[in-house]
């Protein structure tokens, strides 16, 4: 009986232990968070991991990443192991951040549900520092990895319409075998053009000591819109290389592929502003230009039109600059320059722009005449106006046959000598002077001379306007006409073409109403030429917002809130309050 009874007691005693202590017999269950560093370089990638273990999550919830941007993620995964008997489990949800500022900050907590309960994680540290300090305080390896990323201009300072060279360089020591952008600054203060064929070809470049593989992967030429300093966000790239084996190395064995994240440092952009000098020629044009002159035919008469071309060549904004006006006395009326040709490539490593514009100039009266055409950008790297020229041409005008009659001719003498007779009165037999022809013959008499004292009068009228009034005038109804004709065929243009098209049209407006240079148009400067041309502040506020809201067609983009009909009615509106 007492073994019995002792065989009973052991057996309570196990159950208990087991019934008391589940976990015992149970895969423990946790809910863990992981960085993939928590000391991180300022615009450097981290990863953060957060992984629940022998359990089915739901509700997952993650900590706020306001103080760093999210540029991968959530990306969820989930296994399960068994290893010598034992079965475990695991979901995962992995971010990867950009540290974009300095500091310390404290990530919180996540949480999720697992069966009847919430689990969470606990708060993760991240120090933020400068590559330099990271190298002084002895992580130089942390600074100089296996793949960097570099964003490099040619220069600091710069003027508003110049040409900068943005490179992106990557740098590895491995086999790169993919590329990816994840993240790029939008470049909304500047005209982007993208180099197609840059320079590819590797160089081998050291950094502390770590020899590297060096490549441009990007090449950007921008222009500024207006002076100020501008910081470009990082450029964030997934870049694979290939991953080490793991395990026993098969005939078969496929190389594996391990993702990156790489960033650049933010980047800033000074943009001085041009000097106060500006000559009257100036028209614009920011960088380095030649001119050259198709002369045409020098000796016409008072019949022909004087016509040439000037061939100018740059590498500055081509949005920037109107065609330079020619020098010539009022002997000639003169017609609006027209471009023939209008292009921008690449050559030596910059854009390179090229346009033609065409004169018409018509004469007045006979005589030797000249005519050249002024041109004057500013150069940068001089610092100062220059203006150039073309060739001067001297013209011969002679006289033509549609001039009318300078001197009376014999004929017309021989007119002179003969008598009038006096006229007697008579008697008309018929009735033309009755009829329907004669009336109306009388009656198209009548009406044409009072069409002719409403335009002389008219004529007076406009006599009394003045220049820059007429100019005024002239500006709306040119930007009216042009926006009724693109709205016309607004089905044969994509929408960046005509978004383009109808902005230009309102920007060169504004320069003509107001008489503002064409690089003198900015957010800035703006509300002070409307203040002078005595705009209403009501119209003020509503030139200002279409003009901030066509800012985004510069770089390929839309006006905000805009469709093709609105914008073009918001910009005849404008057009017809100012």
């Amino acid at each position: 009986m007492k073994r019995r009874s002792s065989d009973f007691s052991f057996i309570l005693i196990f159950f208990f232990i087991v019934l008391g202590n589940p976990q015992e017999i149970k895969a423990q269950v946790s809910f863990t968070v992981q960085v993939s560093d928590h000391r991180v370089v300022q615009n450097g990638v981290f990863d953060i991991q957060f992984e629940l273990t022998n359990a089915q999550g739901s509700n997952f919830e993650p900590p706020s990443f306001a103080d760093f941007k999210v540029v991968g993620g959530p990306s969820r995964g989930q296994s399960t192991s068994i290893i010598n008997g034992e079965m475990s489990s695991s979901q995962t949800y992995s971010y990867s951040l950009l540290a974009t500022k300095k500091g310390r900050f404290m990530i919180g907590r996540a949480s999720i549900v697992a069966g009847h309960k919430k689990l969470t994680t606990v708060p993760v540290g991240i120090e933020v520092v400068q590559g330099k300090e990271l190298v002084q305080k002895g992580s130089e390896s942390q600074v100089t990895g296996d793949v960097l990323l570099v964003a490099e201009t040619d220069k600091k300072d710069y003027y508003p319409g110049e040409q900068i060279i943005l490179n992106y360089r990557l740098l590895f020591t491995q086999n790169i075998q993919s590329l990816d952008i994840l993240s790029e600054d939008d470049y909304a203060d500047f005209y982007v053009q993208n180099f197609a064929d840059f320079s590819k070809q590797p160089a081998i470049e050291k950094i502390n000591g770590k020899q590297y593989t060096s490549r441009i992967i990007k090449s950007l030429a921008l222009f500024p819109h207006q002076s100020g300093t501008f910081e470009l966000d990082p450029l964030l790239m997934s870049v694979g290389i290939n991953a080490p084996f793991s395990g026993i190395q098969g005939f078969f064995t496929m190389r594996r592929m391990q993702d990156m994240k790489v960033s650049s440092d933010s980047i800033k952009i000074n943009v001085l502003p041009l000097p106060a000098n500006v000559p009257s020629t100036f028209r614009g044009a920011v960088g380095q230009y030649t001119l050259k002159t198709h002369p045409g035919s020098q000796d016409i008469t008072t019949d022909d039109a004087l016509t040439f071309e000037i061939e100018l060549h740059g590498n500055g904004d081509a949005k920037r600059w109107d065609p330079p006006a020619p020098v010539i006395d009022t002997s000639f009326e003169r017609y609006d320059p027209k471009i023939l040709d209008d292009q921008q490539t690449e050559s030596g490593g910059v854009i390179d722009h090229r346009r033609s514009v065409e004169y018409q100039l018509i004469p007045k009266k006979a005589g030797q005449f000249s005519v050249y055409v002024p041109f004057t950008y500013f150069d940068p790297d001089q610092k100062k106006f220059v203006t150039i020229s073309s060739d001067t041409l001297h013209i011969t005008v002679a006289q033509g046959t549609s001039a009318g009659r300078s001197k009376g001719n014999a004929e017309d003498d021989e007119m002179d000598k003969f008598e009038i007779e006096p006229v007697h009165t008579s008697i008309i037999s018929d009735l033309f002077w009755k009829s329907w022809p004669h009336l109306f013959l009388f009656g198209l008499l009548v009406t044409g001379s009072c069409w002719a004292l409403i335009f002389t009068a008219r004529a007076k009228k406009e006599e009394k306007i003045s220049r820059a009034e007429k100019m005024k005038n002239a500006a709306a109804s040119n930007a009216s006409l042009q926006l009724d004709e693109l709205l016309h065929h607004s089905s044969a243009l994509d929408s960046k073409t005509f978004f383009e098209k109808a902005t230009e049209i309102y920007y060169r407006f504004l320069c003509e109403r107001l008489v503002i240079p064409p690089s003198e148009l900015d957010e800035a400067r703006l509300p002070l030429y409307l203040q002078r041309a005595g705009v209403p502040d009501e119209a003020t506020d509503r030139v200002k917002r279409f003009y901030t809201a066509c800012l985004p067609v510069r770089y390929g983009g839309a006006p905000a809130g805009y469709s093709r009909e609105e914008m073009v009615e918001e910009c005849k509106g404008i057009i017809g309050n100012i």
